[in-house]
Parts: structure tokens; sequence; C-alpha cells
């Protein structure tokens, strides 16, 4: 068996830990500085159903208010589609006619970008700030009806 083994620290080694530190931390500052960019501007909600998109000023609302997609009115749906957005809590799907509920289950979501998706309802909720309007981008296009509802 070979004696040269040694756990003592050589200068190179702390030139390596301190090196691993400083990338680790440059790193982290700049994940947090790219998530807080898609956070500035002002909020609102989108909420499309198949070739309507609807918007509701979030930031402007004093209140809780709810949304309701009705079936009479959407013959497409399954039921009535009731969804809640708050100022501060963000945006919440409830008592919907789906068969798992997935998108019930997600609960509040007060992440831009991020959202909630109702597949057999063909409903999408999303968050979004006029800051990260200009990253999407639409290959092919395609029409759709929007209306602004605050």
């Amino acid at each position: 068996m070979n004696n040269n083994f040694s756990l003592k620290f050589k200068w190179q080694d702390v030139i390596v830990v301190i090196l691993g530190l400083i990338i680790s931390i440059g790193l982290l500052i700049g994940i947090l500085a790219f998530n807080n960019s898609f956070s500035g501007g002002k909020r609102y909600v989108e909420i499309t159903h198949r070739n309507e998109v609807y918007k509701v000023d979030i930031d402007s609302l004093t209140a809780p208010y709810e949304f309701e997609l009705k079936k009479e009115d959407h013959e497409e749906l399954l039921g009535d589609f009731h969804i809640l957005i708050d100022k501060n809590k963000g945006i919440s799907v409830h008592d919907v006619t789906c068969p798992n509920k997935t998108c019930v289950s997600q609960g509040w979501v007060n992440i831009p970008n991020l959202p909630i998706i109702c597949i057999p309802n063909d409903v999408k909720v999303v968050i979004k700030t006029t800051a990260s309007d200009n990253g999407d981008a639409v290959i092919g296009g395609f029409y759709h009806e929007e209306k602004i509802i605050l």
C-alpha cells in the first residue's frame, strides 16, 4: 500500500475553492438579475380560450376579481370556468368542470409567465408584464380576438 497519501491543503487547493465560490456567487447574482427582469412593468392577466384572448389589468384591482367563462357563451367548454384574480396572491382557477382538475390543484400563481392550463377546456391563464411582452414569437401566425376586461 502506498503511504504517500496526504490530506493537507496546498495553496492551489485554496485558489480552486475561492474561484469556485466566486463563480457560484456570480451565477446566483446572474440568475436573480435575469429573473427580476421579467417582473418589471405593468402586470396583467391574459386568459386565452381557443381564438379569444381576454386581458385583465391586475395592478388596477382594488379587490379580488372573479372572471368567468360561461358554458352558454362558449359551447366548447365542459362547464362554467371560474378564475380568481387577486392583486397580491395572483391567479387561481376554481370551480371548473374537467376530468382531473389539475388546473385547480395548481393553486395560486403569482409568477409572471407561469401559466395555469386546463387542456380539456382549452383555457390558458397567465400573468404577464409589459416588460415581458417583447419576448414571445409566433411562427406561422394565427388569428385571435382580444378583449380587454379591466
